[in-house]
């Protein structure tokens, strides 16, 4: 249910935020060095720096007037947007960090966590305004599913998964893992734990706000999916390249969010016909 709801209202000025009255909401996200150790290739090649936060906190500036940006950090960087830079507490857990954004001490009461590979395209203000304790998109590969890539959450669930993650983090990285094709005991994460935290006690995004919150590999490079062998879940790097260059990028329409979810990262994206509207989002 929402708030107030209102039209897609998408613009791509920079000068100004939207002259409308918009839910309060703090925006989280995390800047840190992917130590190899805990990140596999896929985020340790990504070249994350500040400068994406910077790319972040203006996207959500043009779409979300009055909304706070803060993100958790490992050490001291230099931001040209106003950014509230917040030492992490556990750096050394890998994506595990992510859980840092349900912090108390963080001060949110309504907060949308967003991780970096984020494009924001249109107006966050239905996100914003959705009544609900917690909202996460459907995993594009297993619908089935949520994935985490951004989270819209209260501080009341925030705070029950805080103090659950809280009072055993070192025991809980040591237990979920992924990426196990990149070394036998994979890298500590928390996509599992949250769906195993969350099950289907959520508001999924995709069915209140249908095509808001979408997959750059599913939705911008429309039928790439399509072309992969039977039990081939997502393209490679090679099939994404060639893909790019042949066919166009599409931004849809009512799309205000794109999440990447692994390769290509943002930066990686081969320039084709339609790719400029959606990099044209990302400064």
């Amino acid at each position: 249910m929402l708030r107030g709801q209102r039209g897609s209202l998408h613009r791509l000025r920079d000068e100004a935020p939207l002259e409308i009255d918009e839910p309060t909401l703090k925006v989280v996200t995390l800047l840190f060095a992917p130590n190899p150790e805990l990140f596999p290739t896929l985020s340790s090649c990504a070249g994350y720096d500040a400068t994406w936060v910077d790319k972040l906190a203006r996207g959500v500036r043009r779409h979300l007037r009055g909304a706070e940006v803060i993100c958790l950090v490992d050490r001291e960087y230099d931001f040209q947007e106003p950014v509230k830079a917040v030492p992490m507490l556990r750096p050394d857990l890998g994506y595990f960090a992510f859980i840092e954004a349900f912090r108390p001490d963080l001060g949110i009461e309504r907060g949308l966590f967003a991780q970096l590979d984020t494009i924001v395209t249109g107006s966050l203000a239905d996100i914003a305004s959705l009544d609900c304790d917690l909202a996460m998109p459907r995993d594009p590969y297993f619908p089935g599913k949520l994935t985490d890539s951004v989270m819209l959450f209260g501080r009341e669930r925030a705070d029950a998964l805080w103090q659950s993650y809280w009072s055993h983090p070192d025991e809980l990285a040591k237990r979920y893992r992924i990426a196990k094709w990149a070394r036998p005991d994979g890298y500590p994460s928390e996509f599992y734990w949250i769906r195993d935290q969350v099950g289907q006690m959520l508001t999924y995004l995709d069915d209140v706000l249908p095509g808001q919150v979408v997959s750059y590999k599913r939705s911008c490079l429309s039928g790439v999916d399509d072309q992969l062998p039977d039990g081939q879940l997502e393209p490679t790097r090679e099939e994404l390249d060639a893909w790019m260059k042949r066919h166009p990028t599409i931004v849809p329409a009512n799309a205000r969010m794109v999440v990447f979810g692994g390769l290509p990262h943002p930066n990686q994206i081969t320039a084709s016909p339609g790719s400029e509207a959606l990099i044209r989002h990302w400064r």
